[in-house]
Parts: C-alpha cells; structure tokens; sequence
C-alpha cells in the first residue's frame, strides 16, 4: 500500500486553474477519440487484479484527504466499485509486470468509507516497469471529456469570483458534478444540435462554496461548445 500511495500523491498541485485542471495538460497532445474501445481478455484481468484493486483503493484514499480534508483513518474500513471505464488508447502488457507498459484509460468508481460515499474519476497512462501515471479528473458523474473538463475550468473560477470567492484564494477544488439534463435535440436558428446535455457543478474555494451550470453542445464537425447556464430550449 504504501509503495502506491507514495508513487500516487507525488503529483504537486499549483494554484488556481492548475489545481482544478488536475494535470490533464500532460495528455492534451495525446491523439485519441473520446470512445470506448472493446477491451480485451488480458484488459479485463488487469482490472479484476489485486494490484489494480489495491491501486484505486490508495487512490480513493488520497482524494479523500486532497478534495475533502478526510484525513483520519476509517476504523470501519473501505471499499469501492467499479463504475464505468474508457479506453483512450490500447494497454499493452509484459507478463512480468502487474500493470500496463502503455496505454490511455479513465476510470470511474463510487467509493465508500464510514458510511460516506463518493464518486471519483481518473485517467491513467501506462509506464513500462512503473506504476500508471495518474491524471486526476473531476469527482461525479460528469459525462464530459478530460479535454472538456479542462476547458470548463475557466468559467468555473469565474463563478467562484462571481460568488465571492477572495481574489487570492489558491485553492479551489472541484467536489462534485452532475448531469441535470440527459442528452437531447437543442434546435438554435434551424440548426439541430443532438446530444445536447446539461450539467452542475459544485466546487469549493477557501471554504466558499459555489456551484455553476452548463450548457454543452456538441459539435458537428467535432468539439464541444459551451455556456454558462441553462440550455435554451
């Protein structure tokens, strides 16, 4: 345990923007489609592996103390299930070695301690005799992409301005993120836009709490638009 925990919380967090962009800059030059690809056999052991389990058990635990301040130690113990994952790119694998060489995913899973419970997202990267590269994404249920995400960061901090948030506040964390309105048809000037969704977002900055809304708006020739606020119908 200790061996991942000191591998996972390596990564150091800068202010403002950059903490909640959470290192997803790393990967912006990465080329891939935002799909899920067919895992394969030696794809799904991987994630049903004790190395794998015991991975994003550390990694729960370090969420909980970087977004929440949960720094005490659950006498009752903790557990997590898998929600859903995307491969990015394709893992490979050498048979001496328990995690991927190479290879791009994101995972999703609710985590559970003392009677408290959380859904934490992350993106991976493969390290050939090294453990996964850790891109931390937003908590919840968000269904936008790592690249999205990092755009929607700007507005974000805007709205904690906006609700008060002091000028010098360097640490805002993003601590939940919904979908409150599955995807749809916006029609906007003739034009028909499908998959059109919308999405809250809480966030807290200084002890400041704040929330802001979203309109996203796929593209058609790719990309996602947005706006802060409810979607006009």
């Amino acid at each position: 345990m200790n061996k991942h925990l000191n591998a996972i919380t390596k990564m150091k967090m800068t202010p403002k923007i950059l903490i909640l962009c959470f290192g997803i800059w790393g990967l912006m030059g990465t080329s891939f489609a935002w799909a899920q690809n067919l895992p394969d056999a030696r794809t799904l052991a991987y994630f049903n592996s004790e190395p794998h389990k015991q991975m994003i058990t550390t990694l729960g635990i370090v969420y909980d103390e970087t977004i929440f301040d949960r720094k005490s130690v659950c006498q009752t113990g903790y557990k997590w299930t898998s929600i859903s994952f995307a491969l990015l790119q394709p893992l490979t694998f050498v048979n001496s070695q328990s995690h991927p060489q190479s290879g791009i995913w994101t995972y999703r899973f609710k985590f559970e301690r003392c009677e408290e419970s959380v859904i934490y997202n992350a993106m991976f990267q493969g390290q050939d005799g090294k453990l996964p590269r850790l891109t931390r994404l937003v908590p919840g249920m968000s269904r936008a992409d790592p690249r999205l995400m990092v755009d929607l960061m700007m507005p974000l901090v805007l709205s904690g301005d906006m609700a008060g948030v002091p000028s010098d506040c360097k640490n805002f964390k993003v601590v939940n993120t919904e979908v409150t309105e599955e995807p749809f048809e916006l029609r906007v000037d003739g034009q028909v836009y499908p998959g059109t969704w919308q999405e809250l977002w809480s966030a807290n900055a200084c002890g400041k709490a704040f929330k802001a809304e979203f309109c996203l708006v796929p593209q058609p020739k790719g990309g996602t638009n947005w706006k802060v606020g409810k979607c006009q119908r």
